[in-house]
């Protein structure tokens, strides 16, 4: 496993490497460092599904407590980073078991949603319209799901937790998953309630409609209300890709 982390190491490092400068500054500039959180992550299968541990999950986190933070304690998503590991590493047979994996982990973010809808249903039954204060959207406003500048952008992104199947919906990258795509994991939602679909369809990339669509992915998700309706364009963005689609 050393020498496959080590070749894929040199690889990413060659290609993207102001995006990994970047990210070894989270580690103090220390490279060994850094390398050993995705040597630590592939050796080690029960780091897989975990958000704390898995570094492809890190990467794509906009949570600070899991995300990786620089020199001066900020945490921002470095997802064009996470995307081109994802890239070589989806066409490495020897990644594939944590690819998949890495896939599958939403599965756990879309148990805690569904819980978190439950939670919500049965506080508006006893006459209460807030969300637990632990709730996904608490304190979530309608205001800060639209960025008001039409489709393109679908509001911050600060509070979404994508996985990385949401963020290679939106880069137009899901071909690079395709083969690791299945009904366990292309429905999965993030913090708010999006799929892959939703995102792809969005931003206008009609490949990866299709390739999400023939993996299983559904159409209609239905979502608690208020606060995790899907802006209104986005049914229009996929008719209009799709055309075979339901009106």
């Amino acid at each position: 496993m050393e020498s496959d982390v080590d070749a894929l190491w040199e690889t990413i490092l060659q290609t993207r490497p102001i995006l990994m400068r970047e990210w070894i500054n989270c580690f103090r500039g220390d490279e060994a460092a850094a390398r050993r959180e995705v040597s630590r992550t592939l050796s080690d299968e029960d780091r897989w599904k975990s958000r704390r541990s898995n570094f492809l999950l890190r990467l794509v986190g906009d949570d600070k407590t899991t995300g990786y933070r620089d020199a001066s304690g900020n945490c921002k998503p470095r997802v064009q980073l996470a995307l081109a590991f994802v890239r070589h590493m989806s066409q490495d047979s020897r990644f594939a078991a944590f690819v998949l994996a890495t896939l599958n982990a939403c599965g756990d973010a879309e148990e805690k949603f569904a819980a978190a809808g439950a939670e919500r249903e049965a506080g508006e039954n006893a006459g209460s319209g807030s969300p637990p204060t632990d709730h996904p959207d608490a304190g979530i406003r309608m205001t800060d799901l639209d960025d008001g500048g039409g489709g393109g952008g679908g509001g911050s992104d600060e509070r979404r937790g994508n996985g990385v199947l949401h963020e290679a919906a939106k880069s137009g990258t899901c071909g690079h998953l395709e083969r690791f795509l299945s009904e366990t994991n292309v429905d999965a939602r993030n913090n708010i309630g999006e799929t892959a679909l939703h995102l792809a369809a969005e931003f206008e990339h009609a490949k990866d409609v299709a390739i999400l669509l023939r993996a299983g992915a559904t159409i209609e998700v239905t979502q608690p209300p208020p606060t995790f309706v899907l802006h209104t364009h986005t049914h229009t963005h996929l008719t209009a890709l799709c055309p075979g689609l339901p009106r």
